[in-house]
């Protein structure tokens, strides 16, 4: 995927006529071009623009953790981890309950979303007015695809994030009145103009993936997998019928069919039945296109490859001499690798990823990454992570035990009183109850005090994570930035060759880029998630219809990826106690797709953000929280609540529309509750 820059001063009446862009971003012609003639030249300039447009979905990557205030990663605001405070990011905006009209963040969102659009919309009018070098009748109908696909993609990120959305599928004369500015269209309605654009585009887009400079364009199979998840999301309770402020409409603005009604307040399982055969159909669609999820012979060719033996990885209570501990092992490698591979090492379980996010999941791996993790010139100074990236003790509890249950519900696993107690492992003195005896998920993800990170990634050698000690990773007064949180670190991104030498900050800097260590695609459709689409859809609609073929079908797709992670198989009858089906989807999908920029969305849709996000609900061990540095075992393996402003309103649903945008537009309405 190309992201190009562009700086034609003339399009800035885009900006002007909808107030959706500004004009230092929507620069839409080729670097040291004057005229759109340049512009559209040959075959070659007119695809630097037309493939540019994918630029704004790296720059939005759900996938991605930013450092500034005004960088979204909202995504990041959800319970699966905590960052330090004095971060000051984006997220924290939005999980402090922070976000006004008037707040850079969702201005960050806004206007890339609607500049993308112009951008998309300016292009298409000149191309049907030039005749650029070398371009062929197939090529301009390859071009129109994309952009069909490109626009359906910004109404969908537009529909995750601020709801019901303007749609604008046409140039707009900087000249036009305010009064003819689109407003907000109804939610359904923008749902359909999306997949009708999908449709339009997969009639012409190639089925699968080459790996040459098209990897990360899209294909009719990422088409279909992105028609299927906006159908899910416009299933759930959110948008099908339980909307929280009946009363929102629009004032001004009518949408075809809908009148003034944003939402739709009626509950209608049609919208499951549709969402379910959209997913199918991608399902059939990425198999027949050769997607197929890593298993464990994959694992294993890595393993090989990259030089690592079931003997290098230490997990507790695992003995690597035995069979099922190989197996053990070689199920949380293949975890580990799911996300840290790509095509070419023949991983082809992203339906859709990109390379060109700004190397975004690499900023997850190194602020998960802890502090001190090897020296320098063998001298006291370290190259150290951030650790930063916390996941809370809330979404530790959510990764099943051995035996593919949740702690708290596992009769087999350790009554809670003694989770937090020592396991008596030898060798590792202060591993407890609660790290040992769980999926390989949970070790393949999830960093914890006295595990064994590696197995080369301190200079050739495990580093033994040690959150009791100052000079290793723990908590350090001197320090201002980079503790780790609660007692936890995210090692979802951390590939499992990699070596932090003495020389790692020079090759680093001579790479020409700041952490220039891990470098995989970044995951925006894998296939797990829509086998768990499936399974969502077939529980809603066992649950709605009490059809039994429907448990069953639900039953064997959570069961494909159950069985992928090394975790026991699941039957009706794990259904009809502590969990119904419905809990299950959704507690797979908090563990199978942790980190990945779901949960965010996920809360929100099912409408459970409230007992998730609020004050007071987030919870870690006391690794930041008493500020004592050197602290005792148990003095750092007590729960504690996280202090920082955690919040929730129903307005935090959706995101405001920037003030001076609802100012410029008389046809656009303000999120309720802003």
């Amino acid at each position: 995927m190309k992201n190009k820059h562009f700086n034609i001063k003339t399009v800035c009446g885009i900006a002007a006529a909808l107030s959706l862009a500004s004009c230092n971003w929507l620069d839409v012609s080729p670097e040291k071009v004057a005229s759109f003639d340049d512009a559209l030249k040959n075959k070659g300039t007119t695809e630097n623009w037309i493939y540019s447009c994918y630029g704004p979905i790296a720059e939005t990557s759900p996938v991605t953790y930013r450092t500034g205030s005004a960088d979204g990663g909202i995504e990041y605001s959800t319970d699966e981890f905590v960052l330090p405070q004095t971060y000051g990011i984006g997220a924290q905006t939005m999980s402090y309950g922070q976000v006004t009209s008037s707040s850079d963040l969702s201005h960050f969102y806004w206007t890339r979303i609607y500049g993308a659009l112009g951008h998309i919309n300016l292009f298409l009018r000149e191309l049907e007015t030039h005749s650029p070098l070398g371009v062929t009748d197939d090529d301009r109908n390859l071009y129109k695809a994309h952009a069909n696909f490109l626009k359906a993609y910004y109404y969908a990120l537009g529909l995750k994030l601020f709801g019901p959305v303007p749609i604008v599928n046409e140039y707009i004369d900087p000249n036009t009145p305010s009064e003819e500015f689109p407003g907000r269209y109804h939610y359904d309605y923008v749902v359909e103009e999306i997949i009708r654009l999908l449709d339009a585009a997969e009639e012409v887009l190639p089925p699968g993936y080459a790996l040459d400079e098209t990897w990360g364009r899209a294909n009719d199979t990422v088409c279909e997998a992105l028609k299927g998840r906006v159908l899910l999301y416009a299933a759930s309770d959110l948008w099908n019928g339980s909307f929280p402020y009946p009363t929102w409409s629009n004032t001004n603005f009518e949408t075809p069919g809908y009148g003034k009604e944003l939402v739709s307040h009626e509950f209608d399982i049609k919208k499951w039945e549709r969402a379910y055969e959209a997913n199918k159909k991608a399902l059939d669609m990425a198999i027949a296109n050769g997607r197929k999820l890593l298993q464990i012979e994959d694992a294993e060719r890595f393993m090989e490859e990259q030089d690592i033996t079931v003997d290098d990885i230490f997990i507790p209570g695992i003995d690597p001499k035995t069979n099922d501990g190989q197996e053990f092992i070689k199920r949380t490698m293949l975890m580990r690798y799911v996300v840290c591979s790509d095509e070419t090492m023949r991983n082809y379980e992203y339906v859709w990823g990109s390379t060109s996010a700004g190397y975004a999941a690499e900023y997850a791996a190194m602020c998960g990454l802890p502090r001190n993790l090897v020296q320098l010139n063998y001298t006291t100074n370290m190259y150290s992570g951030w650790s930063a990236l916390s996941p809370t003790l809330n979404i530790v509890k959510s990764f099943y035990t051995e035996n593919g249950k949740l702690p708290a519900n596992d009769d087999d696993y350790f009554d809670e009183p003694a989770w937090l107690q020592r396991a008596g492992i030898d060798g590792h003195e202060n591993i407890i109850n609660l790290n040992t005896r769980r999926e390989p998920r949970f070790y393949a993800w999830i960093t914890y005090d006295d595990c064994e990170l590696g197995p080369f990634i301190s200079n050739g050698e495990p580093l033994n994570v040690n959150f009791l000690s100052k000079k290793a990773q723990g908590y350090d007064s001197s320090v201002r930035r980079d503790n780790c949180q609660t007692g936890y670190l995210s090692n979802k991104y951390t590939a499992p060759a990699v070596r932090m030498t003495p020389n790692t900050p020079s090759e680093v800097e001579n790479a020409g880029h700041p952490l220039a260590v891990n470098r995989y695609p970044e995951p925006f459709i894998r296939l797990a998630e829509i086998y768990l689409n499936i399974a969502e859809c077939c529980a809603e609609l066992y649950l709605h219809k009490n059809d039994a073929s429907k448990l069953d079908e639900a039953l064997e797709m959570l069961n494909v990826v159950r069985e992928r992670a090394g975790v026991p198989e699941l039957d009706a009858s794990d259904c009809q106690g502590e969990m119904s089906i419905l809990d299950w989807v959704r507690a797979e999908r908090t563990v199978e797709l942790f980190g990945e920029g779901h949960r965010y969305y996920d809360l929100r849709r099912w409408m459970i953000a409230p007992e998730k996000l609020g004050a007071g609900v987030r919870k870690g061990l006391d690794s930041f929280e008493s500020k004592k540095e050197n602290p005792s075992f148990e003095e750092f393996n007590r729960e504690v609540t996280i202090n920082q402003p955690f919040s929730w309103s129903n307005r935090m649903y959706i995101l405001p529309i920037l003030m001076h945008e609802v100012y410029s537009n008389p046809q656009l309405v303000q999120a309720p509750g802003y």
